[in-house]
This record gives C-alpha cells, sequence and structure tokens, in this order.
C-alpha cells in the first residue's frame, strides 16, 4: 500500500498562504520518509492562525518560498495517490500555484475524512474531525504540525484498510459512493422465531452492518424489507442523531411511518438499543427454563383493546427482575431495565390514545407520577451504566433522554442526579476529573 500522506498550515484564511508543509511517504502501508518545511508564504500571519498552529512571522524568516519547493513536491507527488484529512490541503495546493503561476501535481487525492465516515458509522455524519477520529483511535500526535497531521491522515487510513478489508486501490472508488450505497438486505423469517410474521425495516445510522442487523431480525422470525409499506410492523431507527436530507430531522422511511401510525396502522418505531435487547432476550432462558420472549418479545404483537395490560405486566415483570440483578449481574440488570423502558413506553403510548388517562393507570396501580417514574426508569439505567464505567454510553442515554422523552413527572430528586451523573461522565470521557 504505497501513498504520500500531505497536510499543509496557512497564515491566514486565503487557503494559497501555505506557511508550513508536511509529507509522509508509505510503501507497504510503512512510513518510509518524511519531509518539513517552513514556507514563507508572502502574505501576513492573521493572529486566529497563528493561536492554531503557532506559527508567525518570525518562524518562517529565511524559508523558502513555495516556488523554491515545487520541484520537490512534484517529485514526491506526481503520479501518486496522495493521502489529506479533508479537502483543505487539496485546495490549499491548488490556490497557491495558481498564485505563483506553477502547475499542479499530477496526482490522485484520497480523502481520508470520507474515507472515515464509510469506516466507522459514529463519524458518518458528524465528528469525522483529525483529532477527534484519532483520538478514538487511540492515536496521539501533536495536532497542527503539518507532518504530524499528514502521519495521522495516514493512520486513519491505515486503520480503515485493517478494518474494513479495503484496499487502498479500491478506496479511490469506495469514497465516490454514497456513505450507505444500497446494500440489499431482505430477509425471509424463522418460521419457528418468536416475531414470525412480522415486517421490520431499518433506517438511519446503525451501529450493527446492515446485513448482520438484518440476520438477527430473520432468525427471530421478523420478513426484513427494504422500504416501508402498508404490510410493516416494525421499523428499527439507528441511535445515532444523523443528520438527514431536504431539511428533514428525520428520515423519510420514519416520516411515512409515522403517517401509516396516523392512519391506524399496527406499526411499532423502536430504537436500534431496543431491537438488539429484544433478540438477545428472544434467545435467552430465564432461570426456569423458559424464554425471556414469552413476556419481552412477544408482547410487540399484542394488539388487541386490552394489549396494553399485557404490556405493562411484561415490563413490571422485567424492571423486577432488573431490580434484583442490580448488584450481582449489573449488564444483565441494564439490559432488563432497557426493554421494560421500550415496553412501558409503548404502554404509555397505547393509554394516550384513551380519553380516561388517570383512570386507565389506576387500573394498573399507578397514580400519574409513579407511571413516569416506572415508564422512565432513565435514572436506575444511568446509574448502572456509570457503576460499570459506561461512561460514553451513560452520556449517549442521557442525551437521547434530554432529547426525545419526556421528563414530566421524574421527581426533581431524579432530574438533579442525573443531571449531576451528566457533569461526572463528561468530565470521565475528556479526562478532566
Amino acid at each position: 500500500m504505497d501513498f504520500i500522506a500531505l497536510d499543509f498550515e496557512t497564515a491566514n484564511a486565503d487557503m494559497s498562504s501555505i506557511c508550513q508543509i508536511g509529507l509522509a511517504d508509505f510503501k507497504n502501508g510503512l512510513l518510509q520518509e518524511e519531509w518539513k518545511t517552513y514556507i514563507d508564504p508572502e502574505d501576513f500571519f492573521d493572529e486566529i492562525n497563528v493561536s492554531i498552529h503557532g506559527i508567525d512571522e518570525s518562524t518562517v524568516e529565511g524559508s523558502p518560498i513555495l516556488p523554491d519547493v515545487s520541484n520537490r513536491l512534484y517529485n514526491y507527488l506526481d503520479g501518486r495517490i496522495v493521502v489529506c484529512h479533508t479537502h483543505f490541503d487539496r485546495v490549499a495546493l491548488h490556490q497557491a500555484c495558481f498564485k505563483y503561476n506553477l502547475h499542479t501535481p499530477s496526482c490522485t487525492w484520497l480523502d481520508t475524512a470520507r474515507v472515515t465516515r464509510r469506516t466507522w458509522e459514529q463519524f458518518a455524519w458528524s465528528g469525522y474531525g483529525l483529532l477527534n477520529v484519532c483520538d478514538s483511535l487511540g492515536y496521539q500526535f501533536t495536532h497542527h504540525d503539518a507532518l504530524e497531521d499528514a502521519k495521522a491522515a495516514a493512520h486513519i487510513l491505515c486503520a480503515a484498510v485493517a478494518k474494513t478489508g479495503i484496499d487502498l486501490q479500491s478506496w479511490l472508488k469506495r469514497v465516490e459512493q454514497p456513505i450507505y450505497p444500497i446494500d440489499p438486505i431482505a430477509r425471509e423469517g424463522n418460521p419457528e422465531g418468536s416475531l414470525f410474521g412480522e415486517i421490520l425495516v431499518f433506517t438511519g445510522a446503525l451501529a450493527l452492518p446492515r446485513r448482520e442487523a438484518a440476520d438477527m431480525a430473520a432468525k427471530i422470525g421478523c420478513t426484513v424489507a427494504n422500504g416501508v409499506t402498508k404490510d410493516t410492523t416494525i421499523l428499527v431507527v439507528g441511535d445515532q442523531d444523523v443528520k438527514k436530507l431536504a431539511g428533514h430531522d428525520k428520515s423519510s422511511k420514519h416520516r411515512k411511518a409515522e403517517s401509516l401510525i396516523k392512519k391506524g396502522q399496527p406499526l411499532r418505531i423502536i430504537r436500534e438499543s431496543d431491537f438488539k435487547e429484544l433478540v438477545n432476550l428472544s434467545l435467552k432462558q430465564k432461570d426456569d427454563g423458559t424464554f425471556f420472549d414469552e413476556y419481552a418479545i412477544a408482547v410487540v404483537r399484542k394488539r388487541g383493546k386490552k394489549s396494553y395490560k399485557l404490556k405493562e405486566a411484561a415490563a413490571r415483570e422485567l424492571r423486577d427482575k432488573a431490580k434484583t440483578l442490580e448488584k450481582s449481574d449489573p449488564k444483565e440488570a441494564i439490559q432488563l431495565y432497557r426493554i421494560s423502558l421500550a415496553t412501558m413506553l409503548e404502554v404509555d403510548t397505547l393509554i394516550r390514545e384513551r380519553q380516561s388517562f388517570k383512570k386507565q393507570i389506576a387500573e394498573l396501580g399507578y397514580d400519574p407520577g409513579t407511571w413516569r417514574r416506572a415508564s422512565l426508569p432513565i435514572e436506575r439505567i444511568t446509574a448502572l451504566l456509570e457503576k460499570e464505567k459506561r461512561y460514553t454510553e451513560c452520556l449517549a442515554e442521557i442525551e437521547n433522554y434530554e432529547n426525545v422523552r419526556d421528563w414530566k413527572g421524574l421527581s426533581e430528586t431524579d432530574i438533579q442526579a442525573i443531571s449531576k451523573r451528566k457533569d461526572r461522565v463528561k468530565n470521565k470521557i475528556t479526562g478532566t476529573d
């Protein structure tokens, strides 16, 4: 795997004002040669740029101008694959060559930001800056030093090749394709599965590869389809807060599903994390030898007039079981709380469709205050995640609920506890605690 990794720093907002070049030559994926030089941009240094990279007029005093090193650049770049992170460096070189009436090197460019977005789903729509990606990969470097940044981009490329199995030449084609290329994931459901008869569709950025998620759904009986139709019964939405097209916050599948629900179609919308827990529990036995799906999975299919009672009983059993496991098996407790939560939210939706909300929950043995605590066991979930040192997951859970859940009815004590927990886990993640 042979390529050149390249990075520039600039003196000001004019991208032609290159003041530092960093270049790393890789052969067979290994660093063979590196070159770094300051460049006199023959331009002013903006204090903003100086505050970022620390390079100013005194730093470049006596340094060559770009034409002085152009032949060396051509020798490195002509006929090579040149790797950089985002389009900035490519544009900077083009603009600088135009400024000095130099021809641009004849090379093939590969943007590792685009590689990143197609390799790691958490970076598909945001967070794919050089420093953030390298932090997630455990690669440490001095940011905004041109040579260090170039080698960091090279590290990302090598990591992406290792993770995906896509070689360098194939990446040149892959980055020109959509982040999520059309992937036929249609599956027939297992007739012995507990959700046999359900028609399931995925949408959004999934943590799981689509094929793997489709296989899981088919294993528990779901027929997996590519699009939402009048036959769809379950829509699984990716947990990531992805940006959507056409100015919408939700995907077209998500919006269509909500439209069908309003028309009376018996369709459920669940998060990917809830889907995974449903799959896990459908395949896991209880202590008595029976399966969790008897009260956790099958309830998804209950659509009768009193289905909310069946679902609430299932959620209550899950919640009680989770409570007993908090000390002995916190991981299992978290899973059960999450399924309880997903089920109780369905119950809440069903009941709120009726006229007498207080009467219905009273029949179930709740008053409005205890109802919200039961249907939003967020305090317990996040407490266990924090205890298990799953800080990133804990923060994501809290922020998800802040964005999409109804906090009304939670006690001030719970809200304060969650707020303090959010601050603590943020500090743990950033290393300031």
